[in-house]
């Protein structure tokens, strides 16, 4: 297993360089219609995923979030626990997976942008790569509008749906695909719980077809391997927030290729599961009711996939899985 060396650049130089690298050769390869290797980005790598932040939901929220970013800036360099060999690299970006806000308000939506940047160049010194959850308002709300216009200008995205809102890239030899709230054609009125709702949230815009379309363009028969990330999950609080029908009609899309992992949010709990023979993890909250919450770091080698929970100083469960 390869050991991560320790890196002189300040953190918030090496994302910047590598997101110019990313976009200069951020392009599909003409002879296989799939997405080049982003530059700068060579196995290993490492990136940061968390969820359900939403700012708005109580006066100390941004405080607890601010820890988590301050925890996350930190991060290089520290020692991973005994399973895994080496440091923490520099993280090339930050994934989340909903729940920005706690009412999709443009307040709590400007709090996070703020707060969070896009390139690095804010409080926190990586880039970021959003999706909205069931509490960030509706289909023509601040936040859903806002993720458009940050797509525009997201480093090294390779793809986006026709709507702007959902997009796919690359990290070293694995397809990245960004499905905000949970992947479907359309809200199926069969669903257990959000049929309570009369409210355009639960509209899912169209990811499944983004997601079927990106993977035969941009995967196709290459054997690259995926990581997927959305909102709801597997779980039984997640499970009544969408159909069976759209999880088989999701399976169906995702088959014949090899998704390395499923990353969600939603349940606000650390979980390490699998669905159908994909592992599955839940990345937990950045922030509770009486402080900081959790989130998760994940490593990626050429044979190797880490996935380590972390608090603001502590590490906690660890999964070391094989990639082939």
């Amino acid at each position: 297993m390869s050991t991560i060396q320790a890196r002189t650049r300040h953190p918030r130089e090496t994302v910047l360089l590598l997101a110019i690298l990313s976009l200069l050769s951020g392009c599909s390869d003409p002879t296989t219609g799939t997405d080049a290797v982003t530059a700068g980005s060579e196995l290993p790598f490492t990136f940061l995923i968390a969820s359900d932040m939403h700012y708005g939901v109580h006066d100390s929220v941004i405080s607890f979030n601010q820890e988590i970013i301050e925890a996350m800036n930190r991060l290089p360099d520290t020692p991973y626990p005994d399973r895994i060999d080496g440091v923490v690299d520099v993280p090339l970006g930050l994934l989340i997976t909903g729940d920005l806000t706690e009412d999709g308000h443009a307040d709590e939506w400007e709090a996070f942008a703020a707060e969070l940047g896009l390139e690095g160049e804010r409080a926190l010194r990586y880039p970021v790569y959003e999706g909205f959850g069931n509490h960030d308002g509706p289909v023509d709300g601040p936040v859903r509008s806002g993720i458009q216009a940050r797509n525009a200008n997201r480093p090294g995205v390779t793809n986006v749906s026709e709507n702007g809102l959902h997009y796919s890239w690359v990290w070293g030899d694995v397809h990245f695909v960004s499905l905000n709230s949970y992947p479907s054609y359309a809200w199926d009125p069969e669903c257990e719980w959000c049929h309570y709702f009369t409210r355009s949230f639960r509209e899912p815009e169209e990811s499944l077809q983004f997601l079927e379309e990106d993977l035969r363009e941009r995967v196709g028969d290459s054997g690259r391997q995926v990581i997927l990330y959305f909102h709801y999950g597997f779980d039984d609080w997640g499970r009544v927030w969408w159909t069976d029908a759209e999880r088989d009609d999701f399976h169906s899309v995702i088959e014949k290729y090899d998704v390395l992992a499923i990353f969600h949010g939603h349940s606000h709990n650390i979980q390490f599961s699998d669905w159908r023979g994909i592992p599955v993890f839940c990345v937990g909250s950045t922030q509770k009711t009486d402080g900081p919450g959790r989130y998760m770091v994940v490593r990626v080698t050429a044979d190797s996939l880490h996935v380590v929970e972390r608090s603001l100083s502590d590490w906690g469960e660890t999964a070391v899985l094989p990639r082939r």
